[in-house]
């Protein structure tokens, strides 16, 4: 398996997955934690939404799939396992 990273760069979705993992995982360094979490912010809209970026998913290798509320879900989620963990965070 080769890693090839999406045209765009890193997006909210995957992003949130990750800070999700590092947080459930105490990560020890925060510095890579509170990255994520400003490219999500930087990233929320002026009404609390993020946009859809790429797929999310792909099944069987072959099939690509939506999810269009993990980027609602996942994203919060984050935000609010990071403030809970940091909440001292600017």
């Amino acid at each position: 398996m080769k890693y090839i990273e999406h045209p765009t760069g890193s997006q909210v979705v995957q992003t949130a997955f990750s800070i999700i993992a590092l947080l459930s995982v105490d990560y020890p360094n925060s510095e890579p934690i509170a990255q994520g979490i400003r490219l999500i912010m930087s990233r929320q809209q002026a009404n609390g939404e993020w946009l859809q970026e790429g797929i999310e998913g792909i099944f069987n290798k072959s099939c690509a799939i939506s999810y269009p509320n993990y980027k609602f879900i996942f994203t919060t989620l984050a935000l609010g396992k990071f403030a809970k963990k940091y909440p001292n965070f600017k």
